[in-house]
């Protein structure tokens, strides 16, 4: 069995919903996952768990084999726990875009 399922619209919606509501202590923990993902080399803003979901779904050999194993054991932690946090890193930039938008200090006509 696939340790990713991918969500359909509505499991997207509600991870994306939650993400964006955390903690301030859940906050902290999620920046430094990010840190362990820019460490280690990852896209920019993103976690992890999300960058193992995803390797896990699309690689092959080696990287995809090991990916799913992080996948698995993420799993213990919360159920298609890659899945939800990948919906989390989307709905976290969409925030971002928006209030970058709203900022009055972007994409301005002179």
């Amino acid at each position: 069995m696939d340790p990713v399922k991918p969500l359909d619209p509505a499991e997207t919606a509600e991870a994306a919903q939650k993400a964006t509501h955390h903690s301030y202590i859940v906050r902290v923990i999620h920046q430094l996952d990010e840190l362990g993902a820019a460490l280690a080399g990852q896209p920019i803003d993103t976690t992890i768990s999300s960058d193992e979901g995803i390797a896990a779904l699309k690689d092959h050999g080696f990287v995809g084999d090991q990916a799913k194993i992080v996948a698995e054991v993420l799993n213990w932690i919360q159920r298609n726990h890659c899945a939800k946090a990948t919906a989390g890193d989307w709905a976290q930039a969409l925030e971002v875009a928006k209030r970058a938008q709203a900022s009055g200090l972007i994409n301005q006509v002179k």
